[in-house]
């Protein structure tokens, strides 16, 4: 300030000068309107750009299901009475089937038999189940084939010599183990060289194997006979006394056996070797005892003999599931 009145006032009367700017103030204030200073706006909160979303990995295109593998059943040989079917059976699970066409060839009517499947377009029935229109149903193992064969047909030669035999050597073996649990060890293969040595005199094994196990008691012997000697069926013997034949081995007695029935039982020649041992073959009149029962007095003096060895034959049918 350049006047020394004014600076000289603002020293001495200061408390003057203060209320008269306070009450200048509140005139100024009074009379004048007063803008509320604006609200702050706050600045935007900037809002976060959205995560991106991964991309989906595309599930991967399932491989087509590969369609199954067809069914392969192993086939199976059929014999119907004795004779070679052309057409073959299947083993289905352990059960052998046969086409329906065995059906028409036993005399069998289709609605008879509930159970069939359809294989590589052929309907197949049950072996089994034809033992209930009275059909023997058996299985041999050695060829692989379903043996079919009607029960008129078996009991109709049932004591005929010169016949085809019905069962099979594991047939044979079962009813002379089941008699005698001790005769196979004793005596090895003997059911499959009977089934051998009477196919080649075309003799019925099972009425040689059935006279075997009435003469000999199931190979437990006990009569004259000794095992050691190899006669199954009491050749040579006239008298408790006379022990009658004696063979080399197992074979050469039941061939033995073999030739003599086929003697009683037809005129035709013998196919091997005539056994040396059997000195009485040439007194047989040939063919004069086609049947067992025609055997009585002749082989034995036994005058149910004949029907003995029928009676074990119907037991070795009946274990063998033949009748």
């Amino acid at each position: 300030m350049t006047n020394p009145d004014d600076v000289r006032i603002i020293q001495t009367r200061r408390r003057d000068i203060s209320l008269g700017l306070a009450d200048g103030l509140e005139a100024w204030v009074k009379n004048t309107t007063l803008k509320p200073l604006p609200t702050p706006t706050p600045a935007p909160v900037p809002t976060p750009a959205p995560a991106p979303k991964p991309t989906p990995t595309p599930a991967p295109t399932p491989a087509p299901t590969p369609a199954p593998a067809p069914v392969v059943y192993p086939l199976i040989n059929i014999k119907i009475n004795g004779s070679p079917y052309e057409d073959k059976g299947i083993l289905v699970n352990g059960n052998a089937f046969v086409p329906s066409e065995v059906l028409d060839f036993l005399d069998i009517e289709p609605a008879a038999v509930d159970r069939r499947i359809t294989y590589k377009g052929v309907v197949f029935v049950r072996a089994i189940d034809l033992r209930d229109r009275d059909i023997a149903v058996a299985w041999d193992q050695s060829t692989t084939s379903i043996l079919l064969r009607s029960r008129r047909d078996i009991l109709a030669g049932i004591g005929r010599i010169m016949n085809r035999g019905q069962t099979t050597a594991q047939q044979l073996t079962a009813f002379l183990t089941k008699n005698n649990s001790n005769a196979i060890a004793k005596f090895p293969n003997l059911p499959q060289i009977y089934v051998q040595e009477a196919a080649a005199e075309d003799v019925n094994h099972d009425v040689a194997f059935c006279q075997m196990c009435l003469e000999t008691n199931f190979l437990n012997f006990g009569g004259p006979v000794k095992p050691e000697q190899f006669n199954f069926a009491d050749m040579g013997v006239i008298s408790p006394a006379n022990s009658g034949l004696t063979f080399p081995d197992a074979r050469t007695g039941i061939r033995a056996q073999i030739q003599h029935l086929k003697a009683y039982g037809s005129t035709e020649p013998i196919n091997q070797p005539l056994v040396k041992e059997n000195v009485r073959f040439r007194f047989v009149k040939r063919g004069i005892a086609p049947t067992v029962n025609e055997l009585v007095g002749r082989w034995n003096a036994d005058s149910q003999y004949g029907q003995k060895i029928i009676n074990l034959i119907r037991l070795l049918y009946e274990n063998a599931g033949l009748l």
